[in-house]
């Protein structure tokens, strides 16, 4: 997929299920102001080293509810980094945000 996002929904009630993302340009799925459920999905390789500004998921502005598939992934470790690490940086967590 070379366009912006793999799935750009906005304002919407979604169910997203059993669908692969990969190899997408920017973001796999782009929800703005959304509800739903995301269940049993699968997202590969989705990051583009030209545009780091890319993620599996953005849901700004969305409530979703998110349902691990059904089994385990191996990923990559990059020892800079951490997964909770990542989780406050892209949700803000720790970070005033009133300046």
């Amino acid at each position: 997929n070379m366009a912006d996002d793999g799935l750009n929904i906005k304002n919407a009630n979604v169910e997203i299920k059993n669908s692969l993302f990969k190899f997408n340009f920017a973001d796999a799925i782009d929800l703005d102001f959304c509800s739903g459920i995301l269940s049993n999905n699968n997202f590969i390789n989705n990051i583009n080293a030209k545009n780091k500004n890319g993620d599996g998921l953005d849901l700004s502005g969305s409530e979703i509810i998110i349902k691990k598939a059904p089994f385990r992934l191996k990923m990559v470790h990059l020892p800079e980094t951490s997964f909770i690490k990542t989780l406050r940086d892209k949700l803000y967590w720790g970070e005033d945000k009133r300046d």
